[in-house]
């Protein structure tokens, strides 16, 4: 009967003495495990930087392509302002030309065809 309740009490201890290092473990690599904990933390937030980082990167380079687009668009349409301004001004002239032309002729005209006395004198 004695070596049953030395059996018993030796099971026991060595029961117990399980426990206490799974809980000493535990107790042990408490700080151990925070560390992880916060590298883990650490991590995560450092990928969520660089995640957002793409995703500003990329929202500018699309902003820098619209704004190129756009500059191109306004370079073409200055471009075409000045053909329809040089065009303007060309014809603008031609016209001064022709009004220039058309005074001159008037001058020309004789009030009194086919005579000597030709008015207004001009030697033609």
């Amino acid at each position: 009967m004695m070596t049953e309740w030395l059996t018993h009490i030796s099971n026991l201890l060595s029961v117990l003495s399980a426990a206490g290092l799974l809980g000493g473990g535990v107790w042990m690599y408490r700080r151990e495990n925070r560390r992880i904990k916060q590298a883990e933390a650490a991590r995560a937030e450092a990928d969520l930087n660089t995640l957002a980082a793409h995703e500003w990167r990329e929202i500018a380079e699309n902003r820098e392509v619209k704004i190129n687009k756009k500059d191109e668009k306004i370079e073409e349409l200055y471009k075409e302002n000045r053909e329809w301004r040089d065009k303007y001004n060309e014809l603008e002239s031609q016209l001064h030309r022709l009004e220039v032309e058309r005074i001159k002729e008037q001058i020309r005209i004789c009030n009194k065809p086919k005579c000597a006395d030709r008015e207004p004198q001009s030697g033609y």
